[in-house]
């Protein structure tokens, strides 16, 4: 599947159009659902060294160095280093310097122990194995300082996709009158209609997961204060704005079936945080 992630992968399908517009028309500096709460918890300063695994285009990585940090970026895919450095190339600003990408493997990266404070691990844990992730969550130990910070982000949520879409296909079947099908089959069938080469790419989540999967993961990797939430949250009751205010509040903290967009912020040792 490695072949899959080329060039076209990252500049149309990455997010989707409409983000893959603001990357080009933004040179990766634009704020999206996807960029602004990593860095709103990263909390980076000036003299930080970032580090984000699996960067893709580079958009953390230039937001990193705009805000003062000696920010790297490491993926396995030559394409996305191309894309990453061309856009590097068109930025003319003096942190543009700090930006640096590397093409290297998650698993054994060229850095020396403790060297980073923050590493971001986007949208990636879904693409690798349960074996590749808990050897990635170690060398992002390694390579973090004492007191440093993982932040993950993940979607969508395995327990979403395996037993959340009963009550999806009731309500797309009631309120949007689609089959009564896993809504997952229903994006792929119309995938494969309109886009085939966008069918094949949602493929390439292999391994799903949720939130205590990935606590659990960062637990046997030694990292400490694990902080778990999600970034949204499927409301079938919406449209009743009490009972739908209601089921919003009661079912971030009890159900975990209908909530998309895993966010975890971890520390490689509690008792010394930045």
């Amino acid at each position: 599947m490695h072949g899959q992630y080329d060039k076209q992968y990252y500049l149309r399908y990455v997010g989707g159009e409409k983000y893959v517009s603001k990357f080009l028309a933004n040179k990766g500096l634009a704020l999206t659902k996807y960029t602004e709460k990593p860095l709103e918890v990263a909390k980076i300063r000036s003299g930080m060294k970032v580090l984000d695994v699996g960067c893709g285009r580079g958009e953390m990585v230039f937001l990193s160095a705009r805000q003062g940090a000696e920010a790297y970026g490491i993926d396995f895919s030559p394409a996305a280093i191309e894309v990453a450095t061309a856009m590097k190339q068109d930025h003319r600003e003096e942190w543009a310097e700090n930006a640096k990408f590397i093409r290297g493997n998650a698993v054994n990266m060229p850095f020396e122990n403790g060297f980073f404070d923050v590493v971001f691990l986007l949208d990636v844990v879904e693409h690798v194995s349960d074996h590749e992730l808990n050897l990635i969550l170690l060398e992002i130990a390694r390579v973090l300082k004492q007191g440093g910070k993982v932040i993950i982000h993940s979607t969508p949520n395995r327990l979403k996709s395996r037993y959340g879409y009963i009550f999806l296909m009731f309500y797309n079947f009631f309120f949007k009158r689609t089959p009564f099908v896993h809504p997952h089959v229903l994006r792929y069938k119309k995938a494969l209609e309109t886009d085939k080469e966008y069918a094949r790419q949602l493929l390439l989540h292999i391994n799903e997961q949720s939130i205590f999967s990935l606590k659990r993961s960062l637990r046997l990797a030694g990292f400490v204060d694990i902080n778990a939430w999600y970034g949204n949250v499927f409301n079938p009751l919406k449209r009743l704005k009490l009972l739908g205010a209601l089921f919003e509040k009661f079912s971030a903290s009890v159900f975990h079936i209908f909530h998309d967009n895993l966010y975890v912020l971890a520390y490689k040792n509690k008792d010394i945080k930045p």
